[in-house]
């Protein structure tokens, strides 16, 4: 079976989630543009990374660059850093 690469709850659900949890979380937003020459192959790369780090928001990748609003777990923020550091056009990001 197939590894499902989408959202499968609700916005208000997620928020829900998110609200209930109690856990401390980092929220950011970023832009980059950088020319990604297979937008749907790196889209997948990126949703598998932050699901396994419990990254929440909303994601837009074009073949011109990503725009993203998330919310990370503060447990795994040094972990999110290093996932994007391996990314060579995220490492300059602040």
């Amino acid at each position: 079976m197939g590894q499902h690469l989408h959202n499968r709850v609700n916005r208000r659900e997620l928020k829900e989630r998110m609200r209930h949890s109690g856990e401390p979380r980092v929220t950011l937003s970023y832009y980059k543009y950088v020319q990604l020459p297979d937008p749907q192959q790196f889209r997948d790369e990126l949703y598998r990374i932050y699901a396994e780090l419990g990254v929440l928001g909303r994601i837009y990748v074009a073949s011109e660059g990503v725009n993203a609003q998330i919310s990370v777990p503060e447990s795994r923020f040094g972990d999110f850093k290093t996932a994007m550091d391996a990314f060579p056009f995220f490492r300059q990001m602040r």
